[in-house]
């Protein structure tokens, strides 16, 4: 989250519990690309929730889609590649029923932004 001190914005760092609640939907496949765009349009409020949201459609017994949204003060178009990449590195370990063996980072993106 991003809270206005002073009228200053500053960065808090939430707890990875409690960053994004995802919902969890039934949605017919014939109803799927607009509750799509519909959770695309949302805005979001930065100073009082975290700035992503995540959105899991049960369309079908063996089809789910994984909607995520997220404003462009925590991600970009650069950070889509890595994210997705581990994302699927994730998906298909807990397919595989094992945990997916992540490397160690040799620093936290907020040690970086304080940093730079």
């Amino acid at each position: 989250m991003f809270p206005d001190l002073d009228g200053q914005p500053y960065q808090r760092i939430l707890d990875p519990d409690t960053v994004a609640e995802m919902v969890r939907t039934v949605t017919p496949p014939d109803q799927l690309a607009t509750a799509m765009q519909t959770a695309s349009r949302r805005t979001f409020a930065i100073d009082s929730a975290p700035p992503l949201t995540l959105t899991l459609h049960t369309v079908g017994a063996d089809w789910h889609v994984l909607h995520m949204a997220w404003h462009h003060i925590i991600g970009d178009g650069w950070s889509m590649r890595p994210l997705l990449a581990d994302l699927a590195t994730a998906y298909t370990a807990r397919r595989d029923q094992r945990a997916p063996g992540w490397a160690e980072l040799p620093v936290q993106y907020a040690d970086y932004t304080l940093a730079a």
